[in-house]
């Protein structure tokens, strides 16, 4: 499992004890760092059955608050399609947190390369870090700011 806070550990330990992933992550919220609320985000591909499994839970925008969660399970992944999740977009002024997932399609041949076309994409001053990894192996590929 593979992540963007200190979801990843428990959240892992949780689902290797037996819990299903929806009622793990039903545990977990956003970052309380306001004004942003950073979302938190990770992959995990379930050793029981190798389903891939990509997690987000963001800060509701709804006026009652509260958090969104989403759990996704892709069947399948295609060669040249991918899942992107992000955690910021928008500007340095006008920050906009995201977590959610957008289905893409790339024409990069390796990782490497595909994670080169993503951090080239992003918009420098929010660009925090980012990884690549295929869905049978986790074993990622950083890029993260100096």
């Amino acid at each position: 499992m593979i992540g963007n806070g200190d979801q990843v550990e428990p959240l892992a330990a949780e689902m290797a004890s037996g819990a299903e992933a929806a009622t793990a992550w039903g545990a977990h919220t956003y970052e309380p760092d306001p004004p942003i609320f950073t979302p938190r985000i990770w992959v995990a591909v379930r050793h029981t059955d190798g389903a891939l499994l990509v997690g987000s839970v963001r800060r509701s925008t709804r006026s009652g608050g509260g958090a969104d969660r989403m759990l996704l399970m892709p069947e399948s992944v295609e060669a040249g399609e991918g899942i992107l999740l992000t955690t910021y977009e928008g500007t340095p002024e006008d920050v906009v947190t995201s977590g959610l997932p957008r289905n893409v399609t790339t024409s990069a041949g390796d990782q490497d390369e595909l994670l080169d076309q993503v951090w080239s994409a992003l918009q420098p001053d929010l660009a925090v870090a980012a990884l690549a990894t295929a869905a049978d192996d986790l074993a990622p590929t950083l890029r993260s700011a100096p």
